[in-house]
């Protein structure tokens, strides 16, 4: 059988492309053939798993007219599909010399694995074959690793730490990545921006408040990348706050296990460089070593240590065997005896004694063990064969010797207990620290001052160490340490400033004492964190409201009334003022009170205004301050406060509060103006509005006293004192105007549009868009709207015939926070068809007379001739 050469030309091109597919193909690029070229622009690129890509392929058939048949060859699991004018085809016709483009669109499945692959396309005509190669690389679009430098993090109560992670971008993709974590114990700093393969390593940051539990506490930390979350788990462990040295002349495990279980914060020693006068405590651990168990110039080191207050838990059952009792051992372990190697095989304490009072342990027998004698400045802690097995000794310094090996007691339990008495017996101490004011009023990025009182409880000078437990990124200032004379009290200041950025809340802080023989003590303040929004409140009544501003966030300063209240000088120096005339009926608001109110509003000003019968003596239709400045348009009186009271949009968010009317309820029903808004409904239109411009305004046209829960009083003078301190823009677009009354088909119109800023703080940067139908004819940008400014902007288009809706929007995409974002206006235009003129024009007729009288006078020039 003869095959064709062009099957035989498909067939070993297929061939070829099946063997290449693993490789690199290079050798397979037969885009352009005798007759018929394929071309895609965009060859190589980077998909991602279970997205879809289109490819634009060229094809151009050179040699007579054609049908080009479409195939491809794709990794297995793969969809691909060839679009022609929205049709999917296997084929299209094409003419002589005639160029099209078809749409290749590959599926990558959502198991491809991330690596390259090749893809193959062929086109064929009735007379050849060509083959297109394009290569993907498969990678996730976003994708991250973490890392975290630590798996567990030990952090002493009451401190902090940091440590770091590692975030790499693996993606193909920049951008932010939103950092989480599960526990209070973690600050993280979120997000974080990341270019294509950049790695940062980001701080942590650890702090365990003085009032956490000591233990293991797991923190997850989640990265979330555009869709793509990756989790790490890490341990914070927190630890007592003493800090002990370790001091190992015999490693010892079950000593360590120990001091982890009961959460003690020690670090082991390296003995070429051991700085004691770092910690609180020192154990010397010797264990059974019989040699080299503390060395002339250790004795020396832990005489300096101990002669400045320092403490020492010695343990080793052949200490005395190496050094006797030289002067170390007598002067500062107060060893007034020794007899060696007399061995114990229970461990039972002095009955009274604060560490082995009531220990009765079973411990593996042991021979080496000594018994001592204590001197009359020591006391024995457990009974030894003939004296004791361990003395302690309290002065300037705290001594526990244990003349025996600590990995003899045989129970874990008991072995914890242990370590439990004696280290809490060494970190004794009475209260040694206490606050003035513990609790203080700050704003945001300012400072305030405790007056904290430091006592030393003993017979003898004290070294003392502090340190502060505050919230993320308060800073602190006091003296880090002090010394205080035999039972004296000194006073120290500790300031502490919040940054600018903090919220308005109740935020703790814990200070901590530590002195030089482990006595610690820490102490609880309090820093009530204000918006730096300060308040005057006009007492025009008996009024309750100072009680309820006491007890929120806010500073604020009183002004008690007589006859007039404050004028519009005193109001400037405050962000609000609260108003309240109660029930009072008369002389509510003078006429002097009404042009400093006035005053005081239109320099940008806040009112928070609360009466029954304000309305009542004020009001009337040629009153500018209740019209133009509180807004209302129209008022019920007497008709009473509903119940309960239901709060509206933007001031309340569906709130509502229980009323206790009484006989002598008088409130008023408000309706605002177009520019003002419901806050509380009444019992037929409104019970109290609000408006928002340079200024802002609060009316409640009823008494605050009608109001009978405290923490609904609280909250509601919260909320709108949140209210008033807002600044946000409140950009408007006024109606469109045309310049062509009746507009026909062809005509140029000019359509102008007033873009205005009601807000309370200057807009930047604001984007106003012009479309006709949906379609954008037209964009511009004001750079800057003040507030309260105006601004005309024009725009041009070609009128086409039939109706359009005319349309602007202000900052469309809504990148200004505003206090209302419902920036558009839209207009329905009517263009006119342009009709044919029924007769001529008047220079069509001057015309055709012109050629009527030249036709005459030609033929009569003609005739003449003749």
């Amino acid at each position: 059988m003869k095959i064709k050469p062009r099957i035989m030309k498909t067939l070993v091109l297929l061939i070829i492309s099946c063997m290449l597919l693993p490789v690199f193909p290079t050798e397979v690029n037969a885009e352009k053939g005798d007759n018929l070229v394929l071309e895609c622009l965009d060859k190589v690129c980077v998909i991602a798993p279970g997205e879809e890509r289109p490819f634009e392929i060229s094809v151009t058939n050179l040699g007579s007219d054609d049908t080009i048949e479409f195939s491809a060859v794709i990794s297995s699991g793969w969809n691909y599909s060839f679009i022609y004018q929205a049709n999917s085809v296997n084929n299209i016709t094409l003419k002589q010399n005639e160029t099209k483009s078809v749409t290749f669109f590959i599926y990558v499945p959502e198991d491809a694995g991330i690596k390259e692959y090749f893809i193959l396309i062929f086109g064929e005509s009735s007379t050849e074959s060509q083959v297109l190669v394009l290569t993907m690389t498969v990678k996730e679009s976003y994708d991250i690793e973490i890392n975290a430098e630590e798996k567990t993090i030990v952090v002493p109560v009451g401190e902090r730490t940091e440590t770091s992670i590692e975030l790499r971008n693996i993606g193909e993709n920049e951008g932010y990545v939103n950092l989480s974590v599960s526990s209070v114990l973690v600050d993280i700093e979120s997000p974080v921006f990341l270019s294509i393969g950049e790695s940062k390593n980001i701080s942590l940051l650890v702090h365990a408040p003085f009032n956490f539990t000591y233990g293991n506490y797991p923190v997850n930390i989640t990265a979330a990348f555009y869709g793509k979350n990756v989790l790490i788990n890490i341990t914070v462990r927190v630890v007592r706050p003493t800090k002990i040295l370790l001091v190992e002349k015999e490693m010892s495990q079950m000593l360590r296990d120990a001091l982890n279980d009961t959460f003690y914060n020690y670090d082991i020693a390296n003995l070429s460089r051991i700085f004691l006068c770092d910690y609180n405590l020192v154990i010397w651990y010797c264990g059974k070593s019989w040699f080299n168990t503390i060395s002339l110039s250790e004795q020396q080191n832990l005489s300096n240590y101990l002669d400045k207050g320092g403490s020492l838990w010695l343990i080793g059952q052949d200490v005395l065997d190496e050094t006797g009792l030289n002067d170390f051992v007598v002067d500062y372990l107060h060893v007034a005896g020794c007899e060696q190697n007399t061995g114990i095989n229970r461990l039972i304490g002095v009955s009274g004694d604060p560490i082995g009072d009531g220990v009765d342990f079973p411990v593996t027998e042991n021979w080496f063990a000594d018994s001592i004698t204590p001197d009359g400045d020591s006391f024995g802690i457990f009974y030894g064969k003939n004296n004791y097995s361990a003395i302690r000794y309290s002065g300037i310094y705290d001594v526990v010797f244990f003349a025996f090996d600590f990995s003899y007691i045989q129970n874990e339990n008991d072995r914890n207990e242990v370590v439990n008495r004696v280290v809490a017996w060494f970190i004794k101490g009475e209260e040694m620290l206490t606050c003035v004011n513990n609790v203080s009023r700050i704003a945001p990025g300012n400072s305030t001052d405790y007056t904290i009182s430091v006592k030393n409880n003993y017979n003898h000078n004290i070294t003392v160490n502090f340190t502060i437990d505050a919230p993320l990124r308060w800073e602190a200032s006091f003296n880090k340490t002090i010394i205080i004379g035999a039972n004296e009290t000194k006073n120290i200041t500790l300031t502490v400033t919040c940054p600018s950025n903090t919220v308005m809340g109740d935020y703790t802080i814990g200070f901590f004492g530590k002195s030089q023989n482990g006595v610690t003590d820490s102490i609880l303040l309090v820093a009530k964190v204000s918006l730096p929004y300060s308040v005057l409140l006009v007492n025009d009544c008996e009024s309750s409201l100072e009680n309820i501003l006491n007890s929120t966030f806010y500073y604020y300063d009183v002004f008690d009334v007589e006859l007039n209240g404050p004028n519009a000088t005193v109001m400037e120096k405050y962000d609000a003022v609260i108003w309240d005339t109660g029930k009072e009926w008369e002389n509510t608001l003078t006429g002097d009170d009404q042009e400093n109110i006035i005053m005081y509003l239109e320099n940008g000003g806040n009112l928070f205004l609360i009466g029954q019968d304000i309305l009542h003596d004020i009001y009337n239709n040629s009153n500018d301050f209740v019209k133009k400045y509180l807004r209302v348009d129209s008022a019920d009186e007497d008709v009473g406060i509903p119940n309960p009271l239901i709060g509206m949009n933007p001031v309340f968010d569906n709130a509502n509060y229980v009323t206790n009317p009484s006989s002598e309820d008088f409130a008023d029903d408000v309706m605002p103006d177009n520019d003002s808004f419901g806050v509380f409904y009444g019992k037929n239109n409104y019970s109290a509005i609000g408006y928002s411009g340079v200024y802002r305004v609060v009316f409640f046209a009823f008494d605050f006293s009608f109001i009978p829960n405290e923490n609904d009083k609280n909250e509601i003078i919260e909320t709108v004192l949140g209210w008033l301190s807002e600044k946000k823009p409140d950009l408007a677009v006024s109606g469109i105007n045309v310049s062509v009354s009746n507009p026909k088909e062809g005509d140029n119109l000019v359509f102008s549009v007033n873009i205005s800023n009601k807000g309370n703080q200057d807009a930047y940067d604001v984007n106003v868009l012009f479309t006709v139908d949906n379609i954008v004819i037209g964009e511009k940008n004001i750079s800057l709207l003040k507030s309260g400014e105006r601004k005309t902007l024009t725009f041009e288009w070609k009128a086409v015939k039939g109706e359009h809706v005319i349309s602007v929007f202000v900052d469309p995409e809504n990148r200004i926070d505003e206090s209302n974002e419902t920036n558009s206006v839209a207009k329905m235009l009517f263009v006119e068809e342009k009709k044919a003129e029924a007769w001529p024009s008047a220079s069509v007729i001057y015309a055709v007379m012109i050629l009527c009288v030249f036709a005459i006078v030609t033929i009569i020039l003609l005739r003449k001739k003749r």
